[in-house]
């Protein structure tokens, strides 16, 4: 780092936030936490039936017109 700390030194001090009357938070209990993050699953959507099952067509809704698929990879497109 340009300031000359090591990553043990900060993974092991002690972090004010910035508002006053917060208590200290360490840091590596805020890397703990960042990593925890859940990923939902991928919704099933239409698969592209010219490129095959691996390509999703992506929906497009707007106001008032219909819903339309369409694959990015050959412009196939699919009016609903």
């Amino acid at each position: 780092m340009a300031i000359g700390i090591t990553i043990e030194e900060v993974m092991t001090t002690t972090v004010l936030c910035a508002e006053p009357g917060v208590k200290i938070i360490d840091c590596a209990k805020l890397m703990a936490e960042k990593k925890k993050k859940t990923f939902k699953a991928y919704s099933t959507g239409r698969s592209c039936p010219k490129c095959g099952s691996g390509v999703r067509l992506a929906k497009h809704e707007t106001k008032g017109q219909r819903t339309r698929f369409s694959c990015g990879k050959c412009n196939y497109t699919e009016m609903v």
